[in-house]
């Protein structure tokens, strides 16, 4: 992260986690998004001792509220230190040096995890020559640096995207290029964490559907475990006007096929009616996403 104090070879590349004989006793992760928890709660299975280190206010910030609580609890549960609102100021072989709320801190860790701060990778393709003016991160519904700038998918818009929103963005541009349309929905684009950390979310969570206006209606139903990993749930965010699905969230060992499932009505703009008439079997996420629809009440 920018102004960080940076001891050469204190920073472990994430591919190299793969190389070690065993996982390292004490380990650090800076950032608190997708990647960062999926990292640590990896490491805590794992047997690490882990901190995790994050100027946002809370844990998954793009995440409802509800499922960056239990995602943060769950980490918490397995002895994953968690500083949030916190600024990292240098990183050695000894440790790392943060400030946060409670002020500065010391922690000791055999490696850092680096998941923040992310910028466009344009160099290595050369448009930091073809367009010196692009702006550091484009606007979400562009996919074009003005009228006459150049096309732009993926990591080099500035935006932190997944791996198949880049390649919706992609075939969005070759589409476009031919004379389509150039915007792509992003709303319904899954995000999802496995493992121990494991959460999801697609489209609208409650806090921005609200600021977007909408009056809502919200459900939740209990999700399945599987294996030794806890039960959780799923959360669903309704327009209650139109009675369209606007956003579906989960939490839990089963909370990819929630997502994804969810994912699909909110991209075709299922309404609640027509999610609650699906039928799946009873120990399923599917069902559980259903039952979440038909319990959903005015908030």
């Amino acid at each position: 992260p920018d102004g960080c104090e940076l001891e050469a070879g204190a920073v472990t590349e994430r591919s190299a986690l793969l190389d070690l004989p065993a996982a390292p006793a004490r380990a650090a992760v800076a950032g608190g998004g997708l990647e960062a928890a999926g990292l640590a709660g990896l490491l805590a299975a794992a047997g690490s001792s882990v901190v995790l280190v994050t100027g946002a206010e809370r844990l998954l910030p793009e995440a409802d509220p509800d499922v960056s609580a239990a995602v943060a609890r769950t980490l918490e549960a397995a002895g994953v230190a968690l500083h949030c609102g916190s600024r990292l100021l240098a990183v050695g072989r000894g440790g790392l040096r943060f400030s946060g709320p409670a002020g500065e801190l010391l922690e000791e860790a055999d490696c850092l995890l680096a998941a923040a701060g992310q910028r466009p990778v344009r160099e290595s393709c050369g448009l930091d020559e073809r367009a010196p003016d692009l702006p550091a991160v484009l606007p979400a519904e562009s996919l074009r640096a003005g009228p006459e700038g150049p096309w732009l998918a993926g990591s080099v818009t500035g935006r932190e995207v997944v791996p198949e929103e880049a390649a919706r963005e992609g075939r969005a541009v070759v589409a476009a290029m031919l004379g389509g349309r150039p915007q792509v929905p992003r709303g319904a684009v899954p995000r999802l964490v496995a493992g121990l950390a494991g959460c999801g979310w697609s489209g609208l969570g409650e806090p921005e559907a609200r600021s977007a206006g909408h009056a809502l209606r919200i459900g939740r139903a209990q999700l399945p475990g599987s294996g030794r990993l806890r039960p959780g749930f799923v959360k669903v965010i309704i327009d209650s006007s139109s009675n369209r699905l606007l956003g579906v969230h989960a939490v839990g060992a089963r909370s990819r096929e929630a997502v994804l499932l969810g994912a699909t009505a909110v991209e075709w703009g299922a309404s609640a009616l027509d999610v609650a008439e699906l039928c799946f079997p009873d120990d399923s996420a599917a069902a559980a996403l259903v039952e979440a629809v038909r319990r959903s009440e005015t908030a």
